[in-house]
């Protein structure tokens, strides 16, 4: 009688896996997708369009730079190479810039915003500033969304006061170390849009011009090897430094220039 129970449990197992088998739920050449579309990053990565006015690799002592970042609501996204209509998307830039320069044949560096002059909306942007020790100050502000225009307007001003080779970027909020804030969490989470998937949602700020990255590779490696170890990303393996996505500098609008007395 025992025995008798036992085969028609093999039975019944067997039924079920040859069930399965013939829906292919184990085939792994044919996985299941999260979405509709060919998927080139791990998730939703809307871009940020960056701009720095003017556009110059070389600027003088005592010149103004204005970093825009004023677009339409309707964003590419890069891990879908779609175009989504996203509104009211809590963009939170976190912006760094390092001042470099040689002694001799030695590299010093210092932080770019501390020895110039930053010209900010403080309180429309709900800006915060973050002093370093061992890295570059930081500034985190929010791009505020004009529903009337359907567009997100963000821009600040840079005072330039000292001569040397400047790097400057800015990363996201969303996917930073400063993010341990689960309302800001939440409010992205609950983000929705046509198209959207099942996936993260993640900003990345892209410049709209060239970021000068080749005439800088014995700074950028120096950041890289001394400053910040291990955590100047590119796309690019020319130069010399960290391999990375989400973190590269191209996703960071990374944008190098000089200033001269």
């Amino acid at each position: 009688m025992m025995y008798s129970i036992n085969l028609n449990k093999i039975l019944l197992i067997f039924a079920v896996l040859v069930t399965i088998s013939s829906c292919n739920i184990f085939d792994k050449s044919n996985p299941i997708e999260p979405c509709g579309y060919e998927l080139f990053r791990d998730g939703h990565r809307l871009e940020v369009p960056v701009t720095f006015i003017p556009y110059q690799a070389i600027y003088q002592v005592g010149d103004t730079i204005t970093v825009d970042m004023t677009f339409q609501d309707s964003i590419f996204c890069q891990g879908t190479r779609q175009t989504f209509k996203v509104q009211d998307y809590p963009f939170r830039p976190i912006s760094t810039m390092y001042r470099m320069w040689k002694e001799g044949e030695s590299f010093e560096w210092d932080s770019g915003f501390r020895v110039n002059e930053l010209l900010i909306d403080t309180v429309a942007y709900d800006f915060v500033y973050s002093h370093h020790g061992s890295a570059a100050d930081q500034f985190i502000s929010s791009i505020i969304y004009d529903e009337i225009n359907e567009s997100y307007q963000y821009s600040y001003k840079i005072v330039l006061n000292q001569p040397g080779r400047y790097f400057t970027f800015s990363a996201d909020y969303g996917h930073s170390a400063w993010d341990n804030d689960q309302d800001h969490d939440y409010q992205i989470n609950s983000i929705d849009f046509d198209g959207k998937c099942q996936l993260s949602v993640l900003a990345y700020y892209t410049l709209t011009h060239d970021g000068h990255y080749a005439d800088y590779v014995e700074e950028l490696q120096y950041l890289n090897t001394d400053v910040i170890t291990g955590k100047v990303q590119s796309l690019d393996p020319d130069l010399g430094v960290e391999s990375g996505v989400t973190y590269s500098i191209e996703n960071m609008a990374g944008f190098c220039f000089e200033v001269v007395e």
